[in-house]
């Protein structure tokens, strides 16, 4: 998953370009999968879910 298409999440571009100068233009295995277990909420209306995520060393975690 690319990080632009995160923006369907309402997420400011300021933030959608930091991040993609601190990790490139695509996401890790782990953080695609949290996002589409439900990471970010679809709308303001939603929460978004708590999630336990065990991984390996730079497999992504801090990024969630």
């Amino acid at each position: 998953m690319r990080l632009k298409e995160l923006a369907k999440y309402d997420i400011p571009e300021i933030i959608l370009n930091a991040w993609k100068a601190r990790q490139g233009e695509c996401l890790l295995p782990l953080q695609e999968k949290s996002i589409r277990a439900g990471l970010l909420p679809h709308d303001s209306h939603t929460v978004a879910p708590n999630l336990l995520i065990s991984a390996p060393t730079s497999a992504g975690k801090s990024f969630c």
